[in-house]
């Protein structure tokens, strides 16, 4: 499944209602557009979240329990042995 995650990588938190839907409704846009399906779950940059992100995300928000460290390494066998060494099933993969 296809998640949204904005379509700027914006951190909600620092937006304001209108910024938040704007960022959220042109990412649900855009992966309908190449996809054909909605996204009904949403997935925060940063996880970074406030009442105002609360009140304007209209799906629900979907965290991680297994970080990669990807941005952190950008090594494809890094990102491998991160997930393989940690995986069980029902896991969410950052």
């Amino acid at each position: 499944e296809v998640a949204n995650h904005t379509q700027d990588h914006k951190y909600l938190n620092q937006l304001g209602a209108d910024g938040i839907r704007a960022q959220v409704e042109a990412c649900n846009n855009t992966i309908q557009a190449v996809t054909g399906v909605r996204p009904t779950l949403m997935r925060l940059p940063g996880g970074n979240k406030n009442s105002t992100v609360l009140a304007n995300v209209n799906m629900p928000i979907i965290l991680w329990n297994v970080d990669t460290k990807d941005w952190k390494n950008r090594n494809a066998q890094s990102v491998i042995n991160a997930v393989m060494g940690k995986v069980k099933d029902g896991d969410i993969v950052l």
